[in-house]
């Protein structure tokens, strides 16, 4: 093997055929899977997706339960409850069925999320910094006991 950047003594050799197949996401992983343990790629990819999908329904739902009690009280959790378990129905209804409509639905949800967040951020800006001064300060307080 050459220093870096020297000319290659011989032109590279292409490996297989297969080299210029064109996998993107989890078509490449699940080909990956395949080369492994033939059959195995469809179905661990799909698994793992769906328990991911899954995984995280939980965690928002928790998330956003928890983000209504602190607005809106105790009394809107059956209420946020409903609605979310609507959008979760809505969603597997059918009537997404392009990749550019699912885009444009989460780009929806995106820009709402920031149009939510920016302000909050800018208007906590000051209180997180003093956190954040104040949380160092003690670390290095603690460091020299």
């Amino acid at each position: 093997m050459g220093s870096p950047g020297a000319p290659l003594a011989s032109a590279p050799a292409l490996a297989g055929l297969d080299v210029y197949k064109d996998y993107v996401g989890a078509a490449l992983t699940s080909h990956a899977f395949d080369r492994v343990a033939p059959g195995l790629g469809k179905w661990l990819v799909a698994v793992a997706s769906w328990l991911f999908a899954v995984s995280t329904m939980i965690s928002y739902a928790y998330y956003g339960e928890q983000g209504m009690v602190y607005m809106a009280g105790r009394r809107s959790i059956v209420p946020f409850k409903i609605v979310y378990c609507l959008s979760i129905l809505l969603a597997c209804a059918g009537w997404i069925s392009t990749e550019a409509e699912l885009d444009n639905l989460s780009s929806v949800g995106t820009g709402v999320m920031l149009w939510v967040n920016i302000p909050i951020t800018l208007l906590f800006a000051g209180e997180t910094m003093r956190a954040y001064r104040g949380y160092f300060a003690r670390v290095r307080a603690a460091r020299r006991r």
